[in-house]
């Protein structure tokens, strides 16, 4: 059974529906780009959206991974979501991190460049040299799709993968989570437990086998045709997360597939439901 599951996901990967190329995109978008990390000969940087109304006083910001599975994709798949919650009040940032085709990196790499990003923005978050619009720091969401909703999961998770440089004081755990199709499962059956590296370490890669009470509140949306993150998986997340005492929403989404959120429709549900979920955790 678990080879037949691992071909079904090589399969529909080499399909390209879970393709970040499909995503809703954002013809014309300019975000500011603010260089938060230097790592070997490459630079990172973060794409960041502001509100119209300048505020003096800070705002809640929500920091977007896109998906790829750690070896392609690239920021703008998240310009529209962050596009449109900077037109609410908040302070919209989409990361660059290292992805095998461009930098050669390992997904270790990607959890590592997710940390140091949260820190920043953390760091700097009242800093006017680097932020235009001062950021909250305890209203801080982080979000993401497929590989970028296992990066958001685990800057709330893991305690591993930080880069020497990075002031480990510092913490990387958001203030809620956004998750779309994420692959938070990375043990024995789960997602890319084949590749190297992670068979040995996934007890320590894998959100899902992490949750702790620390965790903030997080909503997760999900097809109920994904066979990259089947719906028991995300059944047994968000029955962990509950046994620790945390809130956590699962959103089925009947008949969909792996990035179903990308366009259509379900652009629309899923957007409108992310409000809900902020605005009840008074983000706008």
């Amino acid at each position: 059974m678990a080879r037949v599951l691992s071909l079904l996901i090589v399969l529909y990967m080499l399909s390209g529906l879970c393709s970040p190329g499909q995503a809703k995109r954002l013809p014309g978008a300019n975000p500011e780009k603010i260089l938060y990390k230097k790592v070997k000969n490459y630079k990172l940087y973060l794409h960041v959206f502001y509100p119209k109304k300048k505020s003096k006083r800070p705002v809640p910001a929500a920091v977007f991974f896109h998906a790829g599975g750690w070896n392609s994709g690239d920021p703008e798949q998240f310009y529209s979501q962050a596009k449109h919650l900077a037109d609410k009040g908040l302070v919209g940032i989409s990361v660059e991190y290292r992805i095998k085709n461009k930098h050669k990196s390992h997904p270790f790499d990607s959890v590592e460049d997710a940390k140091s990003a949260m820190r920043f923005i953390r760091k700097n978050a009242k800093n006017k040299g680097v932020f235009k619009v001062p950021i909250r720091r305890n209203k801080i969401a982080a979000g993401g799709a497929s590989a970028g909703g296992h990066l958001a999961a685990a800057t709330a998770t893991l305690s591993g993968f930080n880069a020497k440089s990075d002031d480990t004081s510092i913490s990387t755990v958001p203030n809620a989570l956004i998750l779309f199709c994420p692959v938070y499962d990375n043990g024995p059956g789960g997602y890319a437990y084949g590749r190297p590296g992670i068979a040995a370490n996934y007890r320590k890669f894998s959100p899902l086998h992490n949750i702790s009470k620390k965790m903030p509140s997080t909503i997760v949306f999900l097809g109920t045709k994904d066979v990259l993150t089947p719906v028991p998986t995300a059944k047994k997340f968000q029955r962990l997360m509950k046994k620790e005492g945390v809130t956590s929403r699962l959103r089925l989404y009947k008949g969909q597939g792996h990035g179903f959120f990308n366009y259509g429709k379900e652009y629309d549900k899923t957007l409108k439901e992310m409000d809900q979920f902020l605005k009840k955790r008074k983000y706008f």
